[in-house]
C-alpha cells in the first residue's frame, strides 16, 4: 500500500510546488523517514528509528 489519499484543508507550499485547496495528494509512505538530512543512515532498515 502506498498510502491514503489527503485532501489539502489550505494552500500549502511542498517544496517548489503548491498544494491548493481541496486538491488531492497522495504520500509515499515508503519513502518516510529516509531523509539523510536528519538520519545518519537512512537506507538501514531500523525498526526502532522514531
Amino acid at each position: 500500500m502506498l498510502g491514503l489519499p489527503r485532501i489539502a484543508l489550505q494552500d500549502v507550499v511542498l517544496g517548489d510546488v503548491t498544494v491548493h485547496k481541496g486538491q488531492a495528494v497522495l504520500p509515499a509512505l515508503s519513502e518516510a523517514n529516509r531523509d539523510p538530512a536528519v538520519f545518519t543512515d537512512p537506507d538501514r532498515f531500523a525498526p526502532e528509528r522514531p
